[in-house]
């Protein structure tokens, strides 16, 4: 045995002391700490990330008055309403200490890259969720299958639309809401940020 030890594994049991040592209460006490704070820190994992986000909030306001800005000068175009939603995902990332980074490439091996509007990221550069923005004038449900056809991860992918929003978890579709209803933008996107893989679930 390394380290200096001058006596083998063989002796240690057979002089009893390990046994001794598990039989006590001391060790038994030890032992049933280190289970609960694993299960406590398992539990903060899986509680500690909630979105603060209500309907009256600020930042849901100034999303639906950007909207309603383009809408008076007739502008609906996908690059130009998306900036309000990129707007609200970037001031709720925040919250996580997450970042949405634009035009995000998803490498995939032997197949081609594939590119997402934006990614939600944290400072390990760990992807917790993809964002798709389609104008109103798409079909957003059309958009969604084509997309997933090509390979687009369906791993907390949310697709949206000024109108329109549809996200996939866990390989699943999950929600399809109206989110010119502030209860169910705030909705979708709770679901969105506070989502935890399987992994880590179960």
């Amino acid at each position: 045995m390394s380290g200096g030890c001058n006596f083998s594994a063989k002796e240690m049991l057979g002089s009893h002391w390990l046994l001794e040592l598990v039989a006590s209460p001391i060790f038994v006490i030890h032992v049933c700490f280190a289970f609960n704070e694993l299960s406590k820190q398992k539990q903060d994992r899986l509680h500690m990330q909630l979105l603060n986000l209500k309907p009256n909030h600020k930042s849901v306001t100034a999303y639906y008055q950007s909207l309603g800005k383009f809408d008076q000068i007739n502008i609906f175009n996908e690059s130009a309403v998306k900036v309000a939603f990129q707007n609200l995902l970037e001031t709720c990332g925040r919250q996580f200490d997450w970042s949405l980074v634009l035009e995000w490439t998803i490498k995939r091996p032997k197949l081609k890259p594939l590119r997402v509007d934006g990614a939600v990221v944290d400072a390990f550069k760990l992807t917790h969720g993809f964002w798709e923005a389609k104008d109103e004038h798409d079909d957003l449900g059309k958009e969604v299958r084509a997309k997933l056809e090509l390979g687009y991860p369906k791993d907390n992918i949310l697709f949206q639309s000024p109108k329109r929003a549809i996200l996939y978890q866990n390989g699943r579709l999950v929600l399809d809401e109206d989110i010119t209803k502030p209860e169910n933008l705030v909705g979708t996107l709770k679901h969105f940020f506070e989502y935890l893989p399987r992994s880590i679930c179960s």
